[in-house]
């Protein structure tokens, strides 16, 4: 039975002590390696976005841009 009680005096003696070694050392100062930014690939070209017929007017653009934003603001907002 003693020799009971004194092992476990012996760890709860031994954590406070542990603890407090983990935290007095210096932490080593790393830094991180340089990572190169990732390359985007070029889009292939059925990817591209076509160029702007002539025939479409600057108006006409900014309204269809206009109708794609509030049906999509429709989309996300409750009935």
């Amino acid at each position: 039975m003693p020799h009971k009680h004194l092992n476990r005096l012996a760890l709860m003696l031994l954590l406070p002590t542990l603890l407090l070694a983990g935290c007095a050392n210096q932490p080593q100062s790393w830094s991180p390696l340089p990572v190169a930014a990732p390359a985007i690939p070029e889009l292939p070209p059925q990817a591209r976005q076509q160029p702007t017929p002539a025939i479409c007017s600057p108006s006409c653009s900014t309204n269809l841009s206009s109708e794609i934003g509030n049906w999509q603001k429709s989309l996300i907002l409750p009935e």
